[in-house]
């Protein structure tokens, strides 16, 4: 049996960070891919092998947290700014 030594492998303490990562940004308002840079700076590796890493290993490992922080991520989101428009007709 061949044991994959490859330098590009991914160590726990990565994954780790990865899906800690995604689960606090997430869960503050911000999105996955935020995230996914967040990490690619941390790691020295691209956000697209961090996204891939996230949907192919990680992802189904923090399932539950994942679905609690975008609920929690929804109520943090900040709200976009819509000017009230019945207020500024009054004024004239």
């Amino acid at each position: 049996m061949v044991k994959n030594n490859r330098k590009d492998s991914w160590t726990p303490e990565e994954d780790k960070l990865l899906g800690d990562t995604v689960i606090n940004v997430v869960g503050n308002g911000g999105t996955q891919v935020e995230a996914f840079n967040v990490v690619a700076s941390q790691v020295g590796r691209t956000a697209s092998a961090i996204g891939f890493r996230w949907n192919s290993e990680v992802r189904r490992i923090y399932a539950e947290e994942l679905s609690s922080a975008k609920t929690e991520g929804r109520k943090n989101k900040p709200k976009k700014y819509t000017p009230e428009i019945t207020k500024m007709q009054e004024k004239e």
